[in-house]
């Protein structure tokens, strides 16, 4: 019998032993009493101590275990002894150091193994595990977090984590600031209550797509109402967040505003219809003139001529216009301009009047009307002597419309022509026409004098 008691005895040990290296821990009696702490040898080798015979000294400069104890925790260490007096076992957590001088961080528990009659702890066993590579791991997490934590708030553009159904669960301070909404207004409700009334079911079709796998990231421009009311376009990215398993969990996506890049895919698509149109009537314009320039000449040297020059004319306008996109262009500048083909000088013309900026269609139309103006005062007129000069002024009249005149002075005596020919067609009808305007032509025998009126939806009038 007493042989199977011994037997016993030692398989539990030896099992104690294996359990004690399987799980990387150690163990270590403490008897307050006698003053003293017998090691396992898996204790010693989790400390890093060598005692002869695993005996130990329990308090003083000699006591190895509270020796190897971090410096930081050791009052905290010390202090976990008085748990023993209020329960027979108590949880224990630290870190000690090692002679190699590597920390490692100690999970176990203590308990009481024996009382004295007034109830004091006299006899503790402790069972500590080494944790660190959880601690590592942890501390990892943390850091983690962290990071994404700092570039969840501080990056440049709308963050957010919804539920599978679209709810926001977790926004950043830009989403807020993109749709001035603060992040009280958003938690719990879904994008679909901020969108336009054009876009509502996008967000719930392009969330199914992504839940049903046909496709791995949905990207998709959508407008968003603010909490201003006034409108944004978005660029969203949506992702699957899925478990160990592969389980959809939630959804992160990120807001990018393009509303001015939207605005500006606009702008360009008005601009090439704009051109398309501006292109056919400038080619109807050209074709007219050519047929004009035909008839009212004698040779194809004064018809190539002739229709050189205006084909400049139609070009300086046009690059007036394009560098405006379109929108007009400066009335100043479209004098200046017509009177530079003809390298004359500037001091050739006067001009004087408000900073006026025209409409697109006068930009054309009264380019036309001083070309031929110029080129009839180059041959017959005040251009065509050096004493002579062109006064242009312009005024805003009392009935809001603007008045616009050309006067030659100090030329030759002026003489009507004999036949209407496509200059007096441009400078009376055309140019009257391109602006809903009248015109009134003079021969006066001092010098031409030409007025074009025009109503104010076709300029617009800048402060200096």
């Amino acid at each position: 019998m007493r042989s199977l008691a011994y037997r016993a005895l030692v398989e539990s040990e030896a099992s104690y032993k294996a359990a004690l290296q399987a799980g990387n821990m150690g163990s270590w009696e403490t008897d307050l009493r006698l003053g003293h702490r017998i090691w396992t040898d898996e204790g010693m080798a989790l400390f890093g101590v060598d005692l002869p015979g695993g005996r130990g000294q329990v308090g003083g400069p000699d006591d190895e275990w509270l020796a190897a104890v971090h410096p930081d925790d050791r009052d905290f260490a010390v202090g976990l002894r008085q748990h023993a007096f209020t329960s027979d076992s108590f949880p224990a957590e630290y870190r000690i150091l090692r002679p190699c001088g590597r920390v490692a961080w100690l999970s176990g528990r203590g308990r009481v193994l024996e009382r004295d009659a007034a109830g004091r702890p006299v006899r503790l066993v402790s069972i500590m595990a080494d944790i660190s590579d959880r601690k590592a791991a942890e501390l990892a997490l943390r850091q983690s977090e962290a990071r994404f934590r700092s570039l969840f708030e501080n990056i440049a553009v709308g963050m957010a984590f919804t539920d599978l159904e679209g709810a926001w669960l977790t926004v950043n301070q830009r989403l807020c600031d993109l749709l001035h909404v603060a992040e009280a207004g958003l938690i719990g409700r879904h994008a679909e209550d901020f969108l336009v009334q054009s876009e509502r079911g996008r967000e719930r079709e392009e969330l199914a797509r992504l839940l049903s796998g046909e496709v791995a990231h949905a990207a998709f421009e959508i407008q968003f109402r603010r909490g201003d009311g006034s409108s944004v376009w978005i660029g969203r990215t949506a992702s699957l967040i899925l478990d160990a398993k592969g389980v959809p969990q939630h959804v992160v996506s990120v807001y990018r505003d393009i509303t001015q890049r939207r605005l500006a895919q606009d702008h360009q698509r008005f601009l090439l219809a704009e051109l398309s149109h501006r292109s056919k009537n400038l080619l109807a314009v050209i074709q007219a003139i050519a047929g004009q320039t035909i008839r009212s000449v004698d040779t194809l040297d004064e018809f190539k001529a002739r229709f050189t020059q205006r084909l400049q004319g139609i070009a300086a306008t046009q690059d007036i216009l394009v560098r405006q996109d379109w929108a007009g262009g400066d009335l100043r500048q479209l004098l200046s301009t017509q009177i530079e083909i003809f390298d004359l000088g500037a001091a050739r013309m006067s001009m004087s009047g408000p900073d006026v900026t025209l409409s697109a269609d006068a930009v054309h139309g009264l380019g036309l009307a001083v070309h031929e103006l110029a080129t009839n005062a180059l041959k017959y007129g005040a251009l065509s002597v050096p004493a002579g000069l062109v006064v242009v002024t312009w005024e805003i009249r009392d009935d809001g419309a603007l008045s616009i005149s050309w006067a030659e002075e100090g030329g030759p005596p002026v003489v009507a022509p004999s036949r209407a020919g496509f200059g007096s067609t441009v400078l009376d009808k055309m140019a009257a026409a391109s602006v809903d305007g009248v015109v009134t032509l003079a021969y006066a025998p001092t010098g031409v004098t030409w007025t074009l009126t025009m109503p104010d939806k076709h300029f617009a009038l800048r402060e200096a």
